[in-house]
């Protein structure tokens, strides 16, 4: 792990300063394959790990293969034994229709080469539970927090006690995991199984997110630009406007959601967004000389970063 950077230089506390928003920077996943690993994880934790980087770059790149994302998780304040051959397996899916997570616990993670892309893709969670015996649909949100210092010592500075605290409070629902992008946003997270993708967030904010998506909603403290980084399966543009819809209407729903967007050139988007009693459209603009020139992590290399805007549009 390299050198903690001075506190002027860290990226989260640059990212705070100049008020950025978290909208449109949700990691990219239409599923999600998250594996027990105990141990270090590398930079790229998939095949720099204990696990077995064949593997690890096998499941890795079946994943990606569908627009899905890899990744290990582990237990917070979970002491781990030699004797302890167990390992918690998630995965999620349906996101765009109805969202499920199947989880379970696998002893050999060779077992992960029963996964295909079929039923990575598919609508119901049924092909999945075929190929894992004694797996089931979890009742429960769970959250999974970002913790990676090899990536970026933010997410391992602030996102550790968050995990370990609202693990706690909310034991079995609450991972670290090895990435989900956006560290200038740490203590940063994903809800499976809505793939809704937060910022900022407190260990009383991780709570009350499990407990709301639990009933399929934003906890209040997160339905905001500030804190909702997007869901997964949504184009940036497509997250910037469903995350101003959430938040300006104080519709906290996580899923059915239906958008369209149509890309009107120059950095500039119409996006309609519609749920039961909600019909909006919105426009999206990103203004790609309106930030700061800065790292999008610690220790990266300055670039300038622009920043999204949206407002109501006529239809």
């Amino acid at each position: 792990m390299s050198p903690i950077p001075r506190d002027d230089d860290r990226c989260t506390l640059r990212s705070a300063a100049i008020g950025e928003i978290a909208a449109g920077s949700a990691a990219s996943a239409t599923c999600w394959v998250l594996l027990e690993q105990p141990g270090a994880w590398g930079r790229k934790a998939a095949t720099q790990s204990d696990l077995d980087p064949e593997l690890g770059a096998r499941i890795d790149a079946l994943v990606s293969s569908v627009g899905g994302r890899f990744g290990l998780i582990r237990e917070p304040n979970k002491r781990v034994s030699e004797s302890d051959d167990k390992r918690v397996l998630l995965i999620a899916g349906g996101l765009r229709g109805e969202p499920w997570l199947v989880r379970g616990t696998i002893t050999d993670p060779a077992k992960l080469d029963r996964l295909t892309t079929e039923a990575l893709t598919a609508d119901t969670p049924d092909e999945v539970l075929a190929l894992f015996a004694r797996f089931v649909v979890a009742r429960e949100a769970v959250a999974l927090v970002c913790t990676n210092g090899t990536r970026d010592l933010c997410c391992a500075l602030e996102g550790r006690p968050v995990a370990s605290e609202a693990a706690r409070q909310r034991q079995d629902l609450v991972f670290e995991t090895s990435h989900t992008g956006g560290h200038r946003f740490a203590p940063t997270g994903v809800l499976l199984p809505s793939g809704f993708t937060f910022a900022r967030a407190s260990a009383e904010h991780v709570v009350s997110a499990i407990d709301a998506a639990s009933m399929g909603i934003i906890t209040p403290d997160l339905n905001s630009l500030t804190h909702n980084r997007g869901m997964s399966y949504l184009s940036q543009p497509e997250q910037v406007a469903l995350a101003f819809v959430q938040e300006s209407l104080c519709v906290a729903r996580l899923s059915g959601w239906q958008l369209a967007s149509e890309d009107l050139g120059d950095e500039r988007w119409r996006v309609r967004v519609r749920r039961e009693e909600v019909d909006e459209t919105v426009l999206v603009t990103h203004d790609a000389s309106a930030g700061e020139t800065r790292p999008l992590s610690c220790g990266a290399e300055a670039k300038l970063l622009g920043r999204y805007r949206a407002q109501f549009s006529e239809k």
